[in-house]
């Protein structure tokens, strides 16, 4: 796979652009990309991971999945915060109206007696 068009002035010889290329095929196919939608996306952190210094294929790889997973991470902790506290608020809901059910049916019983005992079977 061609890592050029995404070098962006990122002078390097054609021996580590062939080495970039390799890498970023090596982690479309870890993450099991059809399409060359996220190219652009990988070929950035691949590139981030050479600029520092490394050459090794599989450690372009192996970093740039890395990055993606901690990108994901702090984007998504968020959401999953407010998810958490959503299901808490509808728990805290849902018992708030048990506890009003309960006590609905037990005033029922001590007026009408049986009537309220057979409603909750």
């Amino acid at each position: 796979m061609l890592i050029t068009p995404y070098l962006d002035g990122f002078n390097i010889d054609p021996e580590t652009e062939q080495v970039l290329g390799v890498a970023l095929e090596m982690t479309r196919v870890r993450l099991g990309l059809a399409d060359d939608f996220a190219n652009g996306i990988i070929a950035k952190q691949v590139i981030e991971l050479a600029k520092a210094g490394e050459r090794n294929p599989t450690c372009l790889c192996e970093g740039a999945i890395e990055k993606l997973r901690e990108h994901l991470s702090r984007r998504n902790d968020g959401k999953i915060a407010n998810c958490h506290a959503q299901r808490r608020d509808d728990a805290m809901r849902f018992a708030y109206c048990a506890l009003h059910v309960g006590h609905m049916l037990a005033a029922l019983t001590r007026r009408h007696g049986h009537c309220a005992a057979t409603w909750r079977r």
